[in-house]
């Protein structure tokens, strides 16, 4: 089973615009797949996934700096709040490990894409888009402690924690009233021949 901590093969998967929820199975011996290899189900009724809106977009598996496998995907669009999260939920039983909320309204959140900065196999950095033209960057490389996981740019006043900012905002032009331009595609990101990440 899933809990003897052996090595598995999980398949998580969203419902798309077919439901709002997402799902993970044990596909580790196909042939004799039954209902008692569905590891878990989340919906927008769950607790704790209340904004999960249509998750259109893909779910990531990835190891944490924890240790900890774990599943991370969007929150999607048409959630009932309309704002734009990341969830990260443990791969096992698919509790939630931590949400990150934008605190944006009239939004939507893309298939992140998680970076292991360090070479460790970890993911270390989160980026995704939102239908607002948001870039958001986010840091989980604390291996100890996931409430030092946090946005990597706030911003420079307002109420206490400061309101989390983007690190790009696409528009069709670089002024304060052009169009933004949604992000709905997963980034893509690469090492810099100079130095950091593109």
């Amino acid at each position: 089973t899933a809990s003897a901590k052996s090595w598995r093969s999980v398949l998580v998967a969203s419902t798309g615009a077919g439901g709002k929820g997402i799902f993970a199975l044990d596909v580790t011996y196909p042939d004799s797949f039954s209902a008692a290899n569905v590891l878990w189900e989340l919906d927008n009724n769950t607790l704790g996934f209340s904004d999960l809106g249509y998750t259109i977009g893909d779910v990531t598996i990835v190891r944490l700096e924890t240790g900890t496998w774990a599943a991370l995907f969007a929150n999607g669009y048409n959630s009932a709040s309309g704002k734009a999260l990341i969830y990260v939920v443990d791969l096992e039983d698919g509790s939630l490990i931590k949400s990150f909320d934008t605190g944006t309204t009239g939004n939507g959140m893309s298939t992140p894409v998680a970076v292991d900065t360090d070479g460790n196999m970890m993911a270390d950095t989160l980026y995704a888009g939102d239908l607002l033209g948001n870039l958001w960057k986010i840091d989980i490389s604390d291996n100890s402690n996931i409430s030092q996981w946090d946005f990597s740019h706030r911003k420079p006043t307002g109420p206490s924690p400061k309101p989390p900012e983007p690190l790009f905002i696409a528009k069709d032009q670089a002024t304060p009233t052009s169009a933004v331009q949604p992000i709905t595609a997963k980034p893509q990101v690469s090492v810099h021949s100079g130095g950091g990440y593109m």
